[in-house]
């Protein structure tokens, strides 16, 4: 099965659950970590979830470098995984990732629920503000009254005073507002090699 193939079943799922959602988002190639790696899809609303990808024509060497980023960032994540992969990342992820089986029959692609994800039970506040552009870190630092001295600083600046600054449940409800009121988010456009 292609990463294609699942991916617009996942996406058509996806937009059915928040279709009439104004407040939630969906994102396809949602890069983090300054553009380290990209998780398939990502979903915004009370929580920040990653949705993983792979197919057949993947393999599973990138895993450990998308793991510990994604872990350090998303409040759920799960794998979708096609043929043997399914049978082989549950001992390669976090117990709190979740895992569906993608399954392609004669109606088209399924997904089965092997294990449902969990909140994650660490994420890294210096990770999670990679996620804002400049502006919106400025942003928010000016409206917390924490921009002094900083307006012409780097962005990595601005990031790390923001992370020690905000308590982190609320730093990811700013973070989750800033990424839902984008309103110029990069053109989406499906990744659609394999690791290989």
């Amino acid at each position: 099965m292609r990463d294609i193939d699942i991916r617009s079943k996942l996406r058509d799922q996806l937009d059915t659950i928040y279709l009439d959602d104004k407040d939630g988002r969906v994102i396809e190639e949602f890069g983090l970590c300054n553009g380290t790696v990209r998780i398939d899809l990502a979903t915004i609303d009370g929580t920040l979830n990653g949705y993983e990808i792979k197919s057949d024509k993947d393999t599973l060497r990138r895993l450990p470098l998308q793991q510990e980023i994604y872990s350090q960032v998303f409040d759920k994540i799960t794998i979708i995984a096609s043929g043997h992969h399914s049978n082989n990342i549950i001992n390669k992820i976090p117990n709190w990732w979740g895992i569906w089986r993608a399954i392609k029959d004669m109606k088209g692609v399924r997904f089965v629920v092997i294990r449902s994800p969990e909140l994650n039970p660490d994420v890294a506040p210096h990770s999670l503000v990679q996620c804002l552009w400049r502006d919106e870190v400025l942003h928010i630092l000016k409206e917390r009254g924490l921009a002094k001295g900083l307006l012409g600083k780097p962005r990595d600046i601005l990031r790390k005073k923001l992370a020690i600054s905000i308590p982190l449940e609320e730093l990811k409800e700013l973070v989750r507002q800033a990424l839902k009121s984008r309103d110029n988010w990069r053109l989406d456009v499906p990744q659609l090699s394999s690791d290989d």
